[in-house]
């Protein structure tokens, strides 16, 4: 089960058109580190102690993208601003010593973004992005701290506010 040190990204537009593609009920978030062969114990305090130094920040979505693998992943685009590239190497930084992230997440190869949807065919994955289209997902969102995701499914296990985070 993997460990995923992520964002919290909330937003009512992103939820909702999430909904039709995940009963889990699962809170939204921007994965910023995924670890296969750790537990929420190993990160959890290089993950609260980053989040000490960091003040909360802003996160752009600014459209659709889509992953092509196994399932197609259908997900909210976020801009990499200056803030959150820093919150991403640092925590990077940080962790170096647990062991290796998911390779995709790692600095010069991670692609920030927000999950919606994930399908198992092309026509899913058609009907589904036409519908995220029809969706006013563009916007700005507040990341006011660090959680620490498990799962399938996806369970928020730890919650870590940044400096001045409410």
């Amino acid at each position: 089960m993997p460990t995923v040190i992520a964002l919290s990204t909330p937003g009512d537009a992103l939820l909702k058109a999430r909904a039709p593609y995940d009963s889990t009920g699962s809170e939204l978030f921007l994965s910023l580190a995924v670890y296969d062969d750790l537990g929420v114990d190993d990160v959890a305090e290089i993950a609260k102690s980053v989040a000490a130094t960091f003040s909360p920040l802003n996160v752009w979505v600014h459209g659709i993208g889509t992953f092509q693998g196994e399932n197609l992943i259908l997900y909210a685009a976020v801009l990499m601003t200056p803030e959150l590239l820093e919150l991403h190497q640092e925590l990077h930084h940080a962790l170096q010593h647990v062991g290796p992230s998911r390779p995709n997440y790692t600095p010069g190869r991670w692609v920030p973004h927000i999950t919606l949807a994930t399908v198992s065919t092309a026509k899913k994955a058609v009907s589904a992005y036409s519908e995220l289209l029809a969706t006013p997902l563009t916007g700005e969102y507040h990341g006011r701290e660090l959680v620490l995701v498990s799962g399938p499914p996806p369970t928020v296990e730890e919650r870590y506010q940044f400096r001045g985070g409410t």
